[in-house]
């Protein structure tokens, strides 16, 4: 969960703009590794992160096909995001449906604004992003706090 936690708030981080900070390759270590491989070893699902972290990396050549229609851009990355919301919708209900529900919510606002490069709906779907963050990490203390015996509190998991 804290992989996940990690990833998704560098990632909202750095589509806010914060500090600045425009080129987002550096997430690509947190997709790939802190994210991608810890899920593969607790037998989560990757695929989001493997695949976005494809988009960011120039060896894969994904951002360079766009070189003659960079306009096409926000509709491809848009209908990317479109189709990740359709797979975090199917799986609220198998687990975390409150943490599923504002993420599904976070990536739908994502797609749209992508889609139609409306900049007020990525910043809402971003500082949704930032609300998943807070609810994965709680999840992660809770679940962690849980698991050691004799812990000092602990915390509901919903």
């Amino acid at each position: 969960m804290f992989a996940f936690a990690g990833s998704v708030f560098l990632m909202a981080l750095y589509n806010l703009g914060a500090g600045g900070v425009t080129v987002s390759n550096v997430l690509v270590g947190m997709l790939v590794f802190a994210g991608g491989i810890t899920l593969i070893l607790s037998r989560g699902n990757t695929m989001f992160r493997y695949r976005y972290s494809a988009v960011l990396i120039p060896s894969f050549g994904v951002m360079e096909a766009f070189a003659s229609t960079p306009e096409q851009i926000p509709k491809a990355l848009g209908l990317y995001l479109f189709v990740w919301w359709v797979t975090i919708t199917c799986l609220i209900v198998h687990s975390s449906p409150f943490l599923l529900s504002t993420a599904s919510i976070a990536i739908l606002m994502l797609a749209c604004g992508t889609y139609t490069s409306t900049k007020a709906v990525n910043i809402t779907g971003n500082a949704l992003l930032l609300v998943v963050t807070a609810i994965a990490y709680y999840i992660g203390v809770g679940a962690l706090l849980a698991s050691e015996p004799g812990s000092a509190f602990s915390l509901p998991l919903f």
